[in-house]
């Protein structure tokens, strides 16, 4: 998930509960394979959905680009920083 569609994401909560659903994201590029980063997608849409369905419904149409992510070793898998790149 590139930055925009989790900004997408974090405004469909209100903003006190952005670090949280954020770190819950976060969670799912932690695991080594795809029936793990699967597995944890499932716990995390279940979590939104008790208490931020329309979130949960958001991040369930994105759930489709796993399988591209999880192509790719572990470490190759980091998102985008919102600040850009540093300059040297």
């Amino acid at each position: 998930m590139s930055c925009e569609p989790q900004t997408q994401l974090l405004s469909q909560v209100p903003k006190s509960a952005q670090p949280w659903v954020a770190t819950l994201l976060w969670t799912v590029f932690e695991h080594p394979d795809a029936d793990a980063v699967q597995a944890q997608m499932a716990h995390v849409l279940n979590a939104l959905e008790a208490k931020f369905p329309t979130a949960a419904g958001h991040l369930d149409t994105a759930q489709h680009d796993l399988p591209a992510l999880t192509a790719f070793p572990r470490e190759g898998r980091e998102l985008p920083a919102k600040a850009g790149l540093q300059r040297t």
